[in-house]
């Protein structure tokens, strides 16, 4: 519950100060007998007091609403006309600022009319919530048990929470948007990741160190938070499982598919009709001809013997790998590649014929990942344009 439940709860409470904090989660209520009593606050209390102990310096309360604040309380009530017949000035001001709510308590209250009703009601919210969690829960793992993939998970987390959801994908390019208000998907889709994620709440999925993706919420009911936050952690789950579960078909898959374009770059294929089948299996046809471009890491090796730390050299690898493949993929339609210790070789096929255009615009990319590399990276590569392949056994160059 929050602060503002108790005032419906509570006709006759009044908040006489701090009213901007009245969505303050309360987690608890307990009454004051010590002027240290934040030392024991863990968070959500509602703490109520005669002011007894402060009667005889009332300012004495600003200290202690700042105590509570810094300690997580989440609002105080007075009963103002028990000892105290007016709350001093300093107090408002300071709860004011710090959005903390000072309720004034009508005497007729005992302890035991608030405390009782109070924590009934939070422990109501409590058994709620859990059951909450379970249905939510359950709604999950059956999507994972079933591997319904991560376009039914998005869509599933955007019914429960009833708003729009995006998972924006930062390492696979395969973001998920599941937006309700079609007047809005245009506008979205335009926004970069760093401003989606600046505009929204959003909440990071993350398997070990990895970042590899985010979870936004376009539509957030502030006051159901803590619903919001279970849904996407239950979410979040499947998702990580969804990812794991592809890294390792891409990564079986990669090896069979590495092996073919080595075998190609090796010329260990025997006719045209294993090549045809093997590059059927990914969809795949090259038919058209592919020109070889390799991208070669300049002194990998040597530094790599010399560098006292393998794991950033080897991210520094990866890196230029991953920019190189972005960069041809945005330059060409078609482009298979595979990796090797220092380099990483692309076989492109054009989209209609090779020209000199085909050609310039090759070269045009090799100039870009290699000024992007040595931009953002402390290494530079060299870039090599092979020769046209039209078929197994016929060879053409473009001059």
């Amino acid at each position: 519950m929050i602060v503002n439940d108790l005032m419906s709860q509570f006709r006759d409470f009044k908040v006489v100060a701090g009213n901007d904090g009245i969505k303050n989660q309360v987690k608890s209520v307990t009454v004051m007998d010590a002027p240290d009593i934040y030392k024991w606050m863990r968070g959500g209390e509602f703490l109520i007091t005669t002011a007894y102990i402060m009667k005889n310096n009332p300012l004495e309360l600003v200290d202690l609403v700042v105590r509570l604040y810094e300690n997580g309380a989440s609002a105080l009530g007075i009963k103002v006309n028990r000892f105290l017949r007016v709350l001093p000035k300093e107090l408002l001001d300071i709860a004011n600022e710090l959005k903390f709510p000072i309720i004034d308590i009508p005497d007729k209250y005992s302890f035991r009319d608030i405390i009782n009703p109070v924590m009934s009601e939070i422990i109501s919210s409590q058994t709620k919530q859990l059951e909450m969690s379970y249905r939510i829960h359950k709604s999950f793992t059956d999507i994972a048990v079933k591997g319904k993939g991560m376009d039914f998970t998005v869509k599933t987390l955007s019914s429960i929470i009833e708003s729009s959801v995006i998972y924006v994908d930062v390492k696979f390019d395969r973001s998920i948007y599941c937006i309700l208000e079609s007047s809005k998907k245009q506008v979205i889709r335009k926004l970069s990741t760093k401003e989606l994620l600046s505009i929204f709440k959003n909440y990071e999925v993350k398997i070990g160190s990895i970042t590899y993706g985010y979870v936004v919420i376009l539509d957030e009911n502030h006051e159901e938070s803590d619903f919001i936050d279970v849904s996407v952690e239950h979410a979040s789950t499947v998702l990580k499982l969804e990812i794991q579960k592809y890294l390792s078909n891409r990564q079986i898959e990669g090896r069979y598919r590495d092996e073919l374009i080595l075998d190609l770059i090796m010329n260990n294929i025997n006719s045209q009709k294993e090549l045809d089948s093997r590059a059927k299996n990914y969809g795949w046809n090259f038919r058209k001809g592919l020109v070889a471009v390799i991208i070669d890491i300049d002194r990998y090796k040597e530094r790599y013997t010399k560098s006292h730390s393998y794991k950033d050299i080897g991210q520094i690898k990866e890196k230029i790998f991953n920019l190189s493949k972005i960069q041809f993929k945005n330059s060409f339609k078609n482009v298979y590649y595979t990796n090797f210790s220092d380099s990483i070789v692309f076989l492109i096929e054009p989209e209609e014929n090779f020209s000199v255009e085909f050609l310039n615009r090759m070269k045009n990319t090799c100039d870009i990942v290699r000024d992007r590399i040595s931009k953002e990276t402390t290494f530079t590569v060299s870039c090599g344009i092979g020769g046209v392949c039209v078929n197994l056994k016929l060879y053409r160059h473009i001059n």
